[in-house]
């Protein structure tokens, strides 16, 4: 049984969301598809849904970008206890204080 039968387990949870999309590559002249899952905390309609998803993905690659190229993350060797995870805290921090300014 998937988890998402189990309804017990959300009451309380506003909208599930399942977002289904579509790729076309010029290059490679193939479709790829993909199928999401959010969970909401927002009473919307399907239209607002979409729209904030969509608007939050080019924020979020624009970040994993800079941690990369930036801060150089996917190249650190820091993998001792919590290192990995305090330095990706105080990258973050950083854009933050940055981006204020």
């Amino acid at each position: 049984m998937s988890h998402l039968q189990e309804e017990k387990k959300w009451l309380g949870f506003n909208p599930f969301v399942c977002i289904e999309s579509e790729v076309y590559n010029k290059s490679t002249k193939k479709t790829t598809s993909k199928i999401r899952y959010y969970i909401s905390s927002l009473q919307v309609n399907a239209k607002l849904l979409n729209k904030s998803i969509r608007k939050h993905w080019p924020v979020e690659n624009n970040l994993h970008w800079t941690l990369d190229v930036i801060f150089k993350e996917d190249a650190s060797k820091k993998r001792i206890g919590d290192e990995a995870t305090n330095f990706n805290i105080i990258r973050k921090l950083a854009l933050k204080h940055g981006s204020s300014r």
